[in-house]
Formats: structure tokens, sequence, C-alpha cells
């Protein structure tokens, strides 16, 4: 939210020397309010700037304070439709699973721009720091993002906070095990409002656990660190641009007790143990080579946007966003190992307009270019390895018309034409596997009873590409 700053200015009456007699000295003083708001927040309350997804549930900043949740994953899990899966214990690896569809299914956007792939989304989520975080928003159903056709189960938006005021905030937590939390944001807002900067650093640690001490964890040891810097400029009174950069950093580790990944990776042999526990059973001591149990992922995610909103008139504007992500994964999992660089280009163009009190159409047209590379040197010594590696490119256009029926009705209607293109580049593999045009239409009707209760109906169709490509309608 943009700052809103109430400025108080005490006026003294003039008070003419033929009415002195009339007017009592002790005049009431006379408080004018001036309210300053941000470009972006002026038209979100006056209607015309709309969000990007239909909202189903929304975990606020106070919510994710509450729950002492340090990630998204934690932030997330207990809203309703939304199952967080682990699926691994040993890696920690864990899936976001909306409206009961499987992780790759859901997709997750940060103020709306849709910087996370599939692999994002599925490797290092507990690294997505809630430090910095005003909202998160759900979106549940087939077609419940205008920009997000592929995520058929549901988006996850994560809203960065706006800078209110200049200072520096930390908090910050530590455990008898060596686990620790450190969040700190400092913000910076200029003498004339325009100009609101933040600086957001989040640094957790969670140690390994081995309950039943055998010798092998049954939860990894986790390491993140997350950078954001966020500028938003007010060019004028019809402008404003928002850049942000971030940075992740994640390490898991599960596994043998007592080791490093350094340690473990100099001791590979790929020469298997005939016995991994005393007696083969899992209850009593480990007794394999470390490697054999050893999970390990290493993550680093680099993120470049920008975003222009210009306001022709009261009743048009357009939104200019590019963004540009790059997620790089290292692993090592009991002996094989895998690494890739997926990396993701997007454009969009969306326009607003109102056409009346009850009408307002977001038009627009995106483009996502997207390039995964992996590499195995244990999977090309196998006859039966095939890389995933694909390139990946969307052009879509969209329309939507949000019909406020009456203050508790809304009505809206979508439709998004893509030409989606994949092409999984391994020799195994040639030609290009999908090339397709894909309309994506998508009805929401929600009604509000009251401030706590709101009764929603929703039919979209979805796709998910490259990995799949289905085509699914559901209803939430």
């Amino acid at each position: 939210m943009f700052r809103k700053t109430l400025l108080a200015t005490a006026l003294a009456a003039a008070v003419p020397a033929s009415l002195a007699n009339e007017t009592p000295s002790d005049q009431p003083t006379v408080m004018e309010e001036t309210v300053v708001v941000g470009v972006r927040q002026r038209l979100y309350e006056r209607g015309a700037l709309l969000d990007a997804i239909q909202k189903t549930e929304v975990v606020d900043e106070s919510l994710i304070k509450s729950l002492q949740a340090v990630n998204l994953t934690d932030a997330i899990e207990k809203s309703p439709g939304v199952r967080v899966s682990n699926e691994c214990s040993m890696c920690g690896v864990k899936r976001i699973m909306l409206n009961g569809m499987r992780g790759e299914h859901s997709t997750i956007l940060t103020d709306g721009v849709p910087l996370h792939t599939m692999m994002a989304g599925y490797y290092a989520v507990d690294a997505l720091a809630t430090t910095g975080v005003s909202r998160i928003e759900v979106a549940r159903g087939a077609g419940a993002s205008l920009l997000a056709p592929e995520a058929i189960g549901g988006t996850i938006n994560v809203i960065s906070k706006e800078v209110e005021e200049t200072g520096l905030n930390i908090n910050a937590s530590m455990e008898d095990n060596d686990s620790y939390f450190l969040g700190m944001m400092g913000g910076y807002v200029s003498d004339d409002e325009r100009t609101r900067t933040s600086l957001v650093i989040q640094d957790d640690k969670h140690h390994q656990m081995d309950n039943d001490d055998n010798g092998v964890s049954e939860a990894p040891l986790q390491e993140n660190a997350s950078y954001v810097v966020r500028l938003s400029h007010d060019l004028g009174e019809r402008d404003n641009v928002v850049l942000r950069t971030a940075y992740t950093d994640s390490s898991i580790f599960g596994g043998p007790q007592g080791y490093s990944i350094g340690s473990v990776l100099q001791g590979y042999d790929g020469v298997e143990s005939d016995h991994l526990f005393v007696n083969d059973d899992v209850r009593q001591q480990y007794i394999g080579k470390p490697w054999e149990t050893t999970e390990w992922i290493s993550t680093t995610r680099s993120e470049i946007s920008s975003s222009w909103l210009h306001e022709f008139n009261e009743s048009y504007n357009t939104l200019f966003t590019v963004a540009w992500s790059e997620h790089k994964q290292d692993s090592f999992y009991e002996g094989f190992d895998y690494t890739a660089t997926d990396t993701l280009n997007y454009f969009d163009l969306r326009n607003n307009l109102i056409l009346n009190d009850q009408h307002m159409l977001t038009f627009g047209v995106d483009l996502r270019d997207e390039s995964m590379r992996s590499d195995s040197v244990a999977g090309e010594e196998s006859d039966n390895y095939i890389e995933d590696s694909f390139d990946y490119q969307t052009t879509g256009l969209y329309i939507q018309d949000t019909w406020t029926v009456s203050p508790d009705l809304e009505v809206a209607l979508a439709i998004r034409v893509d030409n989606a293109k994949a092409d999984f580049v391994a020799e195994q593999k040639p030609g290009t596997e999908i090339d397709e045009t894909v309309v994506a239409p998508r009805i929401d009707l929600r009604y509000l009873h009251d401030d706590q209760w709101t009764s929603r109906v929703a039919l979209g169709r979805g796709y998910r590409a490259p990995i799949l490509f289905r085509n699914r309608s559901r209803h939430s």
C-alpha cells in the first residue's frame, strides 16, 4: 500500500476590525486535511486498476506474524483448499497443491508477475521469505489468473510491502540447536513522498533432525538467504515506475549425520553397500556409506522486474511490465547428480478501460520465453536417461469484463487465446513436441453477503506446458 500521510495545518482566522467585538477571541482552529496518495494506490481505490487474479483467500501481514511463518509454505498451509505436500523427508522438497491438484498445476506470482517457473515452484519454495511481504493472495481454480492460464489448480500471488516511512525493522530469533531466523526491512521515503525504496534481508537456518538416533536424518539441514531491493517512484501525477530485484540462495542437506556435502562428494565411489542398517532394520544404526542416503539440493534464484503505469485519463490506464528470472540448481540424490538452469523472460502490456459505472474492461498481450538446460554425469552413463532440457514460448491475448451488477454482486468474464510452443532439445526427441493454440475462457461470480462471508462460483479452463499439456475444467 502506498503511504498515506495526514498533514494538519492550523489556519488563523482573519477578523476584520469592524467585527472584532462580535468574534470571540478563542475561536476554534480550523483543520485542513491533505491526503498524499501514490499513483497506483489512487487508481486502486478508484477501481481503475484491478488485480490479475480472482482471489479466494488472503493471508495478510498480521496473520503471517501470528503464525510466525518464516516462508511461503508456513504462511499458506492452513488456508482453505491449500495443501503443502512434503515430497521427501530427507531432502525436504515440498509442493503446494491447490484444489486437490498436483503441485505442478500451481503457479506462484510476485506482485502479479509470473516470475516462477514450474521448477521454481517445486524447488526452494521454503526459501520464499515472508519478510517484506504485505499479503499473500490465493486464487483457487482453473483460469483463476488472467496472466497464468497454466495454473489449473490455482495461483499464489506474493505482494510486496509498500514502504510507509523511513526506518528499519528487525526481527530475530535463535534456538539452542544452531537454528536461527533474521528478518530485516529498511525503508526510505522522500520528503515529497514520490520515491519509496526498501531493502529486505532474510536469513534463516533449520538444523537436521534425527529423532530415532539411527544416524540418518528425518528432516534436513536448511539454510536460506534472501535479498530484495525495491524502488517505487511517481514520475508525475499520472505515472509510476516500480523496479524490483531479488536474489535467493538456498541449500538443503539431508541424510547421514555429522557430514558436510563436501566430504560426502569426496568419498563417493559408486559402489553400493550390501547393508545400510544393522540387521537391515531402519530403526537401528546406519552402517552404509554417507553418499548412499545423501539428498542435497543447492538453489540460487535471481529476479529483475520493472513496470510502468500510465494513466491517460480517469477512465483509461496502461501497465507495461518486463521481467527476467534465472533459477539454478545443483543437486545430488544418493549417487545421482543433476544440474539445471531455467531462464525466463516475460513481457506484459495490460490496459484497463472503465466503460461505465458497471463495466470495466481489462485487455492486453503477454509473451513468455523460457529456456531450461539440464545435465547429469550419472545420467549420461545410463542407457535409459533422456535429458529434460527444453525451450518454451507462449504468446497470449486476453480480455476480461468485470461487471459490477450491484454493490454485492460481481461477475468477471474473461477469455485468453494462447499459442504455445515447446521443444525438448534432447537428441532422442527430434522436432517440436508442442505447437498449439489454446482458447481458455473463464467466468467468476461472487456475492458479498457481509464483510466476513462471500460466496463464489467459478468455471475455467487451463493447461500446463511444457511437461504436461492437458486441457481441464474445474469448479471451485
